[in-house]
């Protein structure tokens, strides 16, 4: 998965849209094909420390982010610390959100980049005060080498989950032939048998994707630490968060206490998927 991110974003190996893009938002604002409409801009000083909560709230694709020039230290994500460490970009599924700080240090504009692997960009602009250009001149993209990967996510404090009982729970997904139906374990929401967990079970989630879509699930009402791959566990200090995307042909694990009772869906943060079938309903009690 870091190599599939780090050498293949914007290659035909990410070309796995079902649904054509058509333009992007920054804050409400962006430009269609052959439009010259406002884009957002961000003020920022030279000296000065910004924090920006950077949310995908898109409905299909993932996102790869970049301020040209600036560094992000990434510091939280889905609202939960990590250790900080500083990139160039990093990718946003559907539904995650991530905290970064950047910091002013020159003058003048520069662009703010948000790119599907298809290619197609969503921009805002960083100002240096009002003076400085509204945009910058035109530039080929140029992604910095730094790009998050999932194995720098680390929680900031110690987590040790080596010896703490827990059930597993396979979560295969599955679609979309013969028809345009997403599945998890061969059933299509909202005729899915719920998944029962005991009050403060520790739950342990195995997701196998074989399908050529990215699927970001999210899990309402709990966070889950991400423990990586089946054969590359991280049980001393996992990210804790509450949406994590599900590359196309990989497996991943997540575990979880069930610390709040309740009935609560769990579904995969693309919109057509989640209408297409793919969601569980979890029975905590």
């Amino acid at each position: 998965l870091d190599q599939l991110l780090e050498t293949q974003w914007g290659s035909p190996a990410l070309d796995w849209g079902d649904v054509p893009f058509v333009s992007g938002l920054v804050n409400c604002k962006g430009r269609a094909a052959g439009k010259n409409t406002p884009l957002e801009q961000v003020l920022i000083r030279d000296g000065e420390v910004l924090r920006l909560r950077l949310i995908n709230g898109g409905a299909t694709y993932s996102l790869r982010f970049q301020i040209d020039n600036h560094p992000l230290t990434v510091i939280a994500s889905d609202g939960q610390p990590m250790k900080p460490v500083t990139v160039d970009n990093l990718v946003i599924g559907v539904g995650e959100r991530y905290d970064v700080l950047i910091h002013g240090k020159g003058s003048g504009s520069h662009w703010i980049r948000a790119t599907t692997g298809q290619h197609k960009t969503i921009k805002a602009v960083l100002r240096y005060g009002d003076k400085a250009p509204v945009e910058p001149a035109p530039s080929p993209e140029t992604w910095g080498p730094a790009l998050l990967l999932p194995t720098q996510m680390r929680s900031p404090k110690p987590v040790d989950l080596t010896n703490v009982p827990f059930r597993e729970i396979d979560m295969l997904l599955e679609g979309p032939a013969p028809v345009y139906r997403w599945s998890v374990n061969g059933q299509y929401y909202p005729n899915t048998t719920p998944i029962k967990i005991g009050a403060n079970e520790m739950v342990r989630m195995r997701f196998r994707n074989p399908t050529n879509m990215e699927h970001p699930f999210h899990i309402h009402g709990h966070s889950f630490y991400i423990l990586g791959g089946p054969d590359e566990l991280n049980l001393v200090d996992p990210p804790y968060k509450d949406t994590v995307n599900i590359w196309p042909h990989s497996d991943l694990v997540i575990q979880w206490k069930a610390n709040n009772p309740g009935h609560w869906i769990f579904h995969c943060h693309v919109e057509w998927h989640f209408a297409g079938g793919m969601a569980s309903l979890l029975h905590i009690a």
